[in-house]
């Protein structure tokens, strides 16, 4: 399963849980002055793209991801007929310019200028760009932008989410784009990989409020629509939960447990039942506050043999790195999930396996690892491995009372009946 596995390593990507095909469907959501929102969803994601439409063509916030990508350019030729001359990215992540590909290079893309530095790190693996949709566009601060007979403004921002951060602004409409950097009932999302930073948040948050109008609509990367008390809402919650946090890191075990309990009665109800628990922020802004330095991700070295497609090549190179550079590389089990579920999404099925059997080997009494080679299993028509793999996921998940239990019997659940429907067949 992927979205726990990023809660586990304390960054957040807002991915699929599963990567089965889906029906993909649209709700629109007209707004004023040409601005309208497509809320996409299938079984196992939902996203926002917002269009700006006028006598010059289109111009998109955002693409969604790779596997939607066609659909979206279809719903946009059918609902405006017209071509998409602009598209502006929130930020890096595959659920938000995965669709680039479908519109450029007519489409101009434009990114915080770390996008390109980004993609060429080797993490590009792990995001559905193509190497020949890089950007064209990529303002360091504000860009100011006329199209449609409108003036939108493009602004860069401090690291938040990630370090390509970028708020889009549609001033006749009073429209402000937030991408996710703050999402409805959710605590911050902190992509530490991706450059994201904890303490910027109250920064980028508190520049919004004071920068933009008080009756603006903020259209985030995922779910409703939110207003300026909302956000002040959430500043407000950043500014004391991580204060809190802070003073906890500096106290006796007594203290601490109080702390955290104290957190959870305030906050929980209203931030924590959404893509990220209230456990998973403290450990953001503990994570945060401490001395220690940030490790890089260990995909970064592995990429010229995942590039290339030498498995045999990333399984020695993984196993080497993990015997000679722990102190530099961050090996958690997040890391292989988070690469082998991006690799399914490429269609690298056997790939992905090779992947997930790696990461299973690496942390054998971890409930995910057995899900997702389940899921990798079930995506290569292999029925029996996949089972074997769920039965183990939910064995363990019940013995450690895992939060994710349900979902793990229901997909156990759903490929027994599909072994049950071929063995019929037979």
């Amino acid at each position: 399963m992927y979205l726990r596995k990023s809660i586990l390593l304390v960054f957040v990507f807002l991915v699929p849980v599963s990567l089965f095909s889906q029906e993909t469907k649209f709700a629109v959501h007209n707004y004023s002055a040409g601005v309208s929102k497509l809320e996409i969803t299938t079984q196992s994601n939902a996203f926002n793209v917002v269009v700006f439409a006028g006598d010059e063509g289109c111009l998109l916030v955002d693409t969604g991801d790779l596997k939607t990508s066609a659909d979206l350019k279809q719903k946009i030729s059918e609902l405006w007929k017209m071509n998409v001359k602009y598209i502006v990215n929130t930020h890096l992540h595959n659920d938000h310019m995965g669709g680039n590909g479908q519109f450029h290079p007519e489409a101009a893309i434009i990114t915080h200028a770390n996008v390109p530095i980004r993609l060429n790190t080797g993490l590009n693996i792990v995001q559905d760009v193509h190497e020949n949709d890089m950007p064209d566009l990529m303002p360091e601060n504000k860009l100011t932008l006329k199209f449609n007979g409108q003036i939108i403004e493009i602004h860069a921002v401090p690291p938040a989410h990630t370090d390509t951060d970028m708020l889009v602004y549609f001033p006749e409409a009073k429209i402000l784009c937030v991408g996710d950097v703050f999402l409805k009932n959710c605590y911050p999302l902190v992509d530490t990989q991706g450059g994201g930073n904890v303490s910027n948040f109250t920064k980028v948050v508190k520049n919004i409020i004071e920068s933009y109008p008080a009756d603006v609509t903020l259209i985030t990367g995922h779910g409703d629509d939110l207003h300026m008390q909302d956000l002040k809402n959430y500043y407000k919650m950043i500014v004391e939960s991580t204060a809190l946090v802070n003073d906890l890191s500096k106290a006796n075990k007594d203290a601490q447990e109080a702390g955290v309990k104290e957190i959870n009665e305030k906050w929980d109800q209203t931030w924590g039942q959404s893509f990220l628990s209230t456990g998973g922020w403290i450990r953001s802004v503990a994570t945060s506050f401490s001395p220690q330095t940030k490790k890089e991700s260990v995909i970064v070295p592995l990429y010229p043999f995942i590039k290339s497609g030498d498995m045999a090549g990333t399984l020695n190179k993984y196993k080497e790195l993990h015997k000679t550079s722990r102190d530099r590389y961050d090996f958690g089990e997040g890391q292989l999930n988070f690469l082998g579920y991006n690799l399914l999404s490429k269609n690298r099925v056997q790939d992905a396996i090779i992947i997930f059997q790696l990461n299973q080997e690496m942390y054998p009494d971890a409930v995910n690892v057995y899900d997702s080679l389940g899921e990798a299993f079930e995506e290569a028509g292999d029925l029996n491995s996949a089972a074997m793999n769920y039965q183990k996921a939910v064995a363990l998940g019940e013995k450690a009372q895992d939060r994710n239990i349900e979902l793990y019997q229901k997909n156990l659940k759903r490929v027994t009946l599909k072994i049950k429907k071929s063995t019929s067949v037979k």
